[in-house]
């Protein structure tokens, strides 16, 4: 049996963060799943890949100290990912919504 894992970046960190106290070793993860799946079905599990999909950080124009920083680190974040065996980063965007009712303005993660 072949398996791809498909992992929500930005909701698996938060959730890591705030509900655990934790940080994600995703290669660690993607074994994990597979060697449990594997045991479950009585088999041998092949990982074909592990997608990551996460947005880099909204960046202003121009960009504030804070945002060019917080946008290094993503990007370094990503990299190390690519690096790891199987894995694919796939890329979002973020961009600036304003709100109607005249609210500081948001930002949200796009569909590509």
């Amino acid at each position: 049996m072949a398996l791809a894992i498909f992992v929500d970046g930005a909701y698996a960190a938060k959730l890591a963060e705030q509900r655990f106290g934790v940080w994600v070793d995703y290669d660690k993860l993607g074994t994990h799943v597979t060697q449990e799946l594997a045991s479950a079905e009585g088999g041998t599990i092949l990982r074909l890949r592990t997608y990551f999909y996460d947005a880099l950080p909204y960046q202003g124009t121009p960009p504030t100290l804070d945002e060019a920083a917080r946008l290094g680190r993503k990007r370094s974040f990503f990299a190390a990912l690519a690096k790891l065996p199987k894995f694919k980063v796939r890329e979002g965007r973020t961009v600036r919504r304003e709100t109607a009712d005249g609210n500081s303005p948001i930002t949200r993660r796009a569909s590509t």
